[in-house]
């Protein structure tokens, strides 16, 4: 579907692009940067992310660290947040994105969907996807007292992530965006027994 829309598609420059669109939005919900996260997300998944970084304030958290295993990437922020969630499927298209001396983001496609906007133009309306993301994070969460409260800066979990990017059909030179993350199971807890907080919630254009 994509191929027949878009000049020069790759799949694998598509997992690359959906990596970096992760990472920042996961840094964006670490540190709450709202205005990062208006560009990055959809409007109902930015109005379920205002939500949950709100919850998570009424929690105490006022301080997260969060950290991709092997990579540069990572936040340490004076506000709320902190992700993790997992979930099961399976899919056909499975890739993975890594450097020479990084540990991958492993994606995998599970479903892609065009949703026209005109019955007489199917190409007016947005490209989803639906991904399974696979990575290894570190997690912690304090309170105003530098308290951890919850997850553990030096331990790595497995995070497995179901989330829908969408992109409009005649507007490929367009980002990305997320637009919802599947209902999964409860997000797995520390080894003290405390639940880590997920990060993004399902949502949708």
């Amino acid at each position: 579907m994509l191929r027949r829309h878009n000049r020069g598609y790759s799949r694998h420059a598509l997992y690359r692009e959906l990596a970096g669109t992760y990472k920042q939005i996961n840094r964006a919900i670490a540190s709450d940067d709202r205005t990062a996260l208006r560009h990055l997300v959809t409007e109902n998944a930015f109005s379920s992310l205002k939500s949950s970084l709100k919850h998570r304030a009424e929690m105490g958290i006022a301080r997260v660290e969060w950290h991709l295993v092997g990579s540069s990437d990572g936040a340490t922020v004076g506000s709320s947040s902190s992700r993790t969630s997992s979930g099961n499927s399976s899919g056909s298209s499975k890739a993975v994105v890594a450097s020479s001396n990084k540990p991958p983001l492993s994606f995998k496609t599970l479903q892609a969907r065009l949703i026209s906007l005109e019955k007489s133009k199917p190409e007016n309306g947005f490209v989803q996807l639906t991904l399974e993301i696979k990575s290894k994070q570190r997690i912690a969460a304090y309170d105003k007292n530098r308290k951890l409260i919850s997850g553990d800066p030096n331990a790595e979990i497995s995070v497995k992530d179901i989330w829908v990017f969408e992109r409009h059909m005649l507007h490929p030179e367009l980002p990305w965006r997320l637009c919802g993350q599947l209902v999964a199971p409860p997000p797995q807890s520390d080894k003290a027994g405390k639940q880590l907080p997920p990060a993004a919630s399902k949502g949708g254009r």
